[in-house]
């Protein structure tokens, strides 16, 4: 490498990737941090030491569990507003699989009326695309980006909550193809006048690829502030197996959509 190149990698902020780690805590972490990877070999042998880890094959249930804190700089870069203190993000995920391929589930997660999809979860969605649609289906660009803006309830309490998300496809894994969906919240929700509640912080990542044919192996990781009032927080273990639920609800849905074909 010559100095002038060395000197151009400078100035340009190349970041250096860490090759991905084997455990599941730290690979989840590493999905988060290197989803916009400029070489998607290194997702690549990501995904590959995730179906490792988890068992491969012979996965038998859905699981769930804690992940550790994200980074410091974990949301450096975004567009979050105020900056977040990220350590205070507690870290969960849940490993599961349903039946649907891989095609179907990213006809699902790209689609622009998820408020109609699922209708239980939303009481109002809006998505619109930050990225071109046509471009990313062709293959010209592995990656869409979308942005979000919604209204839902929590414990009768109404709030807007603002989001930036989008999918990553990766053509070639051990698993064969697979998708990698990131999504986080801009800023924090605004609550109906008068609530005590907080939700302001929000960081997902999922990974998804068909462990058989017909069979959909999804990876899920989630940190999150949430105050629900009268002293439940995310540090309350009853509050975040509620969610856990809701997230293994989340595929089964997801399930009986890839079954009727949708969108």
């Amino acid at each position: 490498m010559t100095a002038l190149t060395i000197a151009l990698l400078t100035m340009t902020g190349c970041k250096k990737v860490e090759p991905a780690p084997e455990d599941l805590d730290s690979l989840m972490q590493w999905f988060w941090e290197n989803y916009e990877a400029d070489d998607p070999a290194v997702l690549v042998e990501a995904v590959d030491n995730l179906h490792l880890e988890i068992g491969g094959d012979t996965f038998e249930d859905l699981e769930d569990g804690s992940l550790t804190s994200l980074s410091a700089e974990a949301a450096d870069g975004l567009p979050i507003s105020p900056a977040p203190d990220v350590a205070e993000a507690r870290g969960f995920y849940l490993l599961n699989t349903f039946p649907c391929t891989l095609k179907t589930l990213e006809s699902i997660l790209y689609d622009l009326d998820q408020g109609s999809m699922y209708d239980d979860a939303y009481v109002t969605y809006r998505r619109s695309y930050l990225t071109d649609l046509d471009a990313y289906l062709d293959r010209q660009e592995d990656s869409l980006g979308w942005e979000v803006e919604l209204t839902g309830d929590l414990l009768g309490a109404d709030f807007t909550e603002w989001l930036q998300g989008g999918l990553r496809y990766l053509p070639d894994t051990g698993q064969g193809p697979a998708l990698m969906a990131r999504t986080f919240m801009t800023k924090p929700s605004a609550f109906e006048e008068g609530s005590n509640k907080v939700f302001d912080q929000d960081y997902q990542i999922e990974v998804f690829y068909e462990r058989s044919p017909g069979e959909i192996m999804h990876a899920y990781g989630l940190w999150r502030t949430m105050d629900m009032g009268g002293g439940i927080t995310m540090e309350d273990d009853a509050a975040v197996r509620i969610i856990l639920n809701n997230l293994a609800d989340w595929d089964d849905r997801t399930a009986e959509l890839c079954e009727a074909g949708a969108p």
